[in-house]
């Protein structure tokens, strides 16, 4: 994973925020960045995996 990091605008509500703040600890995250970073691969990922249903095995993608 690169270190290298891009800056940009981010609006999220502020019930988001909190919830943000609030699981940080939880998740041994250091900051709220690490946090929404982790978050979004964790969606991406979900996102992706969806998307295999069509190339998967049937018995894997029953729930």
């Amino acid at each position: 994973m690169s270190t290298e990091k891009n800056k940009f605008a981010l609006r999220i509500t502020p019930e988001t925020q909190k919830l943000v703040k609030d699981l940080c600890p939880r998740d041994n995250c250091q900051s709220q960045n690490e946090f929404i970073d982790k978050a979004s691969r964790f969606y991406a990922g979900y996102l992706s995996a969806k998307d295999a249903v069509e190339v998967l095995p049937p018995a894997l993608v029953q729930p």
